[in-house]
């Protein structure tokens, strides 16, 4: 299976249907760019009204398909963008909107999959350990394997094994041979785990790695883990698992970034001497999970300063506190619950904003004292390294504790500036119809 890097458009052909309708089939294209991730481009032919009406935004889930060469593809989390029928006559055209693309298989989602490797690609891997090769795009699925001295690396952690080198692959391009190469890792655990554990405990310490060593922003390019899925055919239900490489690819989160590897590397490849390598890599892993969480507050910006939860998070708590002392600071009631002196606690005015949005937000109500423990702990936690915080949130429970504070503060500032309270409420409802939980419609997760 040859899969392009998510920095490469491409394109698949072929047949598609919804998951929870798989007879309901439509023909077209799925296009993968690395800025819109996939745009679903089909049509049903038929009798219009036979085919469900899909209203723009309306989400759609799941989205299976088979591309002309065979190739499985899934479309995850697609959203509709417009529908149009009559195009062509007697046909209803979709244009829809995928988050992820999984290139291989057909599969609900991913997040919940277990698997024990995988080869990944970093935008920037290849400058870091090889700047001085001409090195052109390889296929993410060939093996690792030497190129003149330069033989694999590997660097043996207490939980996984992963191997530095190159990957060649080769291929015909009009009348010319062309032999691709790239930098690539390939990680190897003892045993399976699902896509949340690989992303903490060694894609992003790895992503991280290349960005503070190259001086600029790094992100997975491409991403290919080796599945084992059970016997396909049921009638032989003690055949041997099949192992799948599935390539999972998503939304860029920035633009490339240009890098003068020669002059402006902050951590080369080759800073420990030939032979310190591995010891490196170990002493990086060590110190990158010393810090936990807290290190996406350099590392995750380093070079190009794109948001991440964390620090949006931080910028967030920071500014609220900072609004609550410019607009509507007071004197604590009782020092030993809300300060000493003139000074707040960040709970206290955190329940001071919750209360000024609570006449516009409601259902808000029912969720200030948990958005109040979860922002003060989770704050805490960040700055302090306080692993006792039993409130402190990350992952999804971490965005949605970061819509929740935004709402209250648009709320505030909506009153501040003496806007109806009704108003207040419809205008934050339509803007937040998407995240409902942002206005405590919803219990979300923890």
């Amino acid at each position: 299976m040859r899969v392009p890097g998510r920095s490469q458009p491409f394109t698949f052909d072929g047949v598609w249907w919804p998951a929870s309708r798989p007879a309901q089939t439509w023909h077209g294209s799925l296009r993968f760019t690395p800025d819109d991730a996939g745009v679903l481009d089909v049509i049903r032919f038929g009798d219009p009204e036979e085919t469900p009406a899909f209203a723009p935004s309306r989400h759609l889930g799941t989205f299976l398909g088979v591309a002309a060469d065979g190739t499985p593809v899934t479309a995850l989390d697609a959203t509709v963008r417009s529908e149009s029928a009559g195009f062509p006559a007697a046909g209803v055209r979709l244009l829809a909107h995928a988050e992820r693309v999984l290139v291989g298989v057909h599969l609900p989602g991913f997040e919940d999959v277990p698997f024990a490797a995988a080869t990944i690609r970093i935008d920037g891997l290849r400058e870091w350990l090889a700047h001085r090769w001409n090195l052109a795009e390889p296929s993410p699925t060939t093996p690792l394997v030497p190129i003149g001295d330069h033989e694999p690396v590997t660097v043996t952690l207490d939980d996984a094994e992963l191997t530095f080198g190159l990957t060649v692959a080769h291929h015909r391009e009009a009348f010319r041979h062309v032999q691709e190469t790239d930098a690539a890792i390939r990680i190897e655990l003892p045993a399976p785990v699902a896509l949340a554990e690989w992303y903490e405990r060694w894609i992003r310490p790895l992503v991280d790695l290349v960005s503070f060593g190259t001086g600029a922003g790094a992100e997975v390019e491409s991403f290919v883990p080796c599945v084992v899925f059970g016997p396909v055919d049921p009638d032989e239900p003690d055949a041997e698992p099949e192992p799948r490489d599935v390539a999972v690819l998503g939304r860029r989160r920035g633009a490339p970034q240009r890098r003068d590897v020669m002059r402006h590397q902050l951590l080369p490849a080759s800073a420990a001497g030939p032979d310190g390598f591995d010891d490196m890599v170990l002493r990086w892993f060590a110190h990158h999970r010393a810090l936990g969480s807290a290190a996406v507050l350099l590392y995750g910006h380093d070079g190009d300063r794109r948001p991440v939860l964390e620090t949006g998070f931080l910028n967030l708590a920071t500014f609220a506190e900072a609004y609550h002392r410019t607009f509507h600071d007071r004197k604590p009631r009782s020092g030993a619950d809300e300060g000493r002196g003139r000074e707040l606690y960040l709970k206290a005015r955190l329940r001071d904003l919750a209360d000024r949005a609570a006449p516009a937000l409601p259902d808000l109500a029912a969720v200030v004292g948990e958005l109040v423990e979860r922002v003060n702990d989770t704050r805490n936690h960040l700055i302090h390294r306080d692993g006792t915080k039993p409130h402190a949130v990350a992952g999804r429970a971490l965005l949605q504790t970061i819509n929740r504070l935004t709402a209250v503060l648009q709320a505030n500032v909506l009153r501040d500036l003496e806007i109806d309270a009704d108003l207040i409420g419809s205008t934050l409802r339509k803007r937040w119809m998407y995240q409902r939980d942002a206005l405590g419609t919803s219990d979300g997760e923890r």
